[in-house]
């Protein structure tokens, strides 16, 4: 009788799918989240300095905090394992 090989298979990449299989047109760099709102909105959490200059952004879902050119600053802000980028 033959082996059978039962290790599962190879996980599809589901980084820009969501739990409906819907595409995910702006993902979140550390979640994944979908940040995509509408055409006009974003979910995203725009950061201002006192001189009401926008200089970043932050995801809603994992707080992780992002420069103006997307780049990140500060991953899991808020939550247990976090780090400065």
């Amino acid at each position: 009788m033959e082996k059978q090989n039962y290790s599962e298979k190879p996980k599809k990449n589901q980084k820009n799918f969501n739990k409906s299989n819907k595409k995910i047109k702006d993902p979140c760099n550390v979640c994944d989240k979908e940040l995509y709102l509408d055409d006009t909105y974003t979910q995203r959490i725009g950061m201002i300095d006192e001189d009401d200059e926008v200089y970043g952004w932050m995801c809603p879902f994992c707080n992780s905090e992002f420069d103006v050119d997307g780049e990140i600053v500060r991953i899991f802000r808020d939550g247990k394992i976090q780090g400065d980028a």
